[in-house]
Formats: C-alpha cells, sequence, structure tokens
C-alpha cells in the first residue's frame, strides 16, 4: 500500500527568494546599493526624481521590475540589474587563467572563458634565459615548446582593444 504524499503549495512572496540567494551568498543586511532582486521584483525607485531604465528591467503599470536574478546597480540615474552568473570581462591589469586553444601566426589563442577572445603574442612571452631580443621565424617555429594547446597559462591583461579583444602578456613578475 502506498503512502500518501503530502503537497504543501505556497503562493509566491516577493522578498522569499532574495533570503534564499542572500542566505547562500552569506549575505545579511544588505545595504542598499547592494540590492537582490529576482525575475517579477519591483526594484525601488522611490526618492529618486527619474530614472533610466537598464539592462534586467521593465516597466510594469509604472513600476520598475527585474527581468533577471541578480544585484541591482545604480549609476547616476541609470538602473539596471547585473546577473548572478554573468560572465568575466577582461580589464587592463587583470590577472587571468585560461586555457591556450590553438596557436595561429605569431600568437596564441586563449580560453578565458568569457565574453572577449584573448590572444598572447609571441613578442609579449619572456624566451628562455630571460633573453632580450626579436623574435625570428625559428622561435615561431618552436612556439609549441612554451604553450602547448590544453595548457593553462597565467597572464595578464595587457589591453582591452575597441572590438572586445583581449591583449595578454607573461613578461611581468606576476
Amino acid at each position: 500500500m502506498a503512502a500518501a504524499v503530502k503537497a504543501i503549495v505556497r503562493q509566491h512572496q516577493p522578498g522569499a527568494d532574495i533570503a534564499l540567494i542572500e542566505r547562500a551568498l552569506n549575505v545579511t543586511d544588505a545595504p542598499i546599493s547592494r540590492t537582490f532582486v529576482c525575475v517579477g521584483d519591483e526594484i525601488n525607485t522611490e526618492g529618486q526624481d527619474g530614472f533610466l531604465r537598464g539592462h534586467g528591467t521593465q516597466v510594469v503599470d509604472g513600476k520598475l521590475v527585474a527581468t533577471v536574478c541578480g544585484v541591482v546597480e545604480r549609476v547616476n540615474k541609470l538602473i539596471y540589474v547585473k546577473t548572478l552568473n554573468s560572465r568575466y570581462n577582461a580589464e587592463q591589469g587583470d590577472v587571468v587563467v585560461g586555457r591556450v586553444a590553438d596557436i595561429a601566426g605569431k600568437a596564441w589563442r586563449v580560453d578565458l572563458k568569457s565574453r572577449q577572445e584573448a590572444k598572447l603574442l609571441l613578442s609579449a612571452v619572456h624566451l628562455p634565459g630571460g633573453i632580450q631580443r626579436r623574435r625570428n621565424a625559428e622561435d615561431e617555429l618552436n612556439m609549441r615548446a612554451f604553450f602547448r594547446e590544453g595548457e593553462l597559462i597565467s597572464a595578464e591583461v595587457q589591453s582591452v582593444h575597441g572590438d572586445g579583444s583581449v591583449a595578454l602578456h607573461t613578461r611581468s613578475a606576476k
């Protein structure tokens, strides 16, 4: 004889999901600038003369509502929701760990698990023994001696270009 299963159905309570997220992230009493919201939660806009609706928000019945789960960010009058599972955006000076995806020309393509494509040029790598000289065709042929496909490397973000590509280098002591 099968046992009776008792199911409890609860009505959605705004803010209940937020408490669950705050417990998971070990955050209690988050300040106003670090407000967590879930889909359908109203974002407080009181005390603002006007606001600009950003990513992850929409206006419903004159109220600003979140369309994704995340953290409410405010920049001047712009209000947007930064999702909790967003991908990494490289910035100049960041030290990153990536996996060499392939070798093309005089560069390694490095997978940073980010939105941008990252390249490590042969000229941005120390030669064995710390020799300072111009890279030649022989160095280009021996690139796999430095890094092979599939290897993990640590590099610093040298620059982020306008098209979103990232230039890396390993020439620092970091």
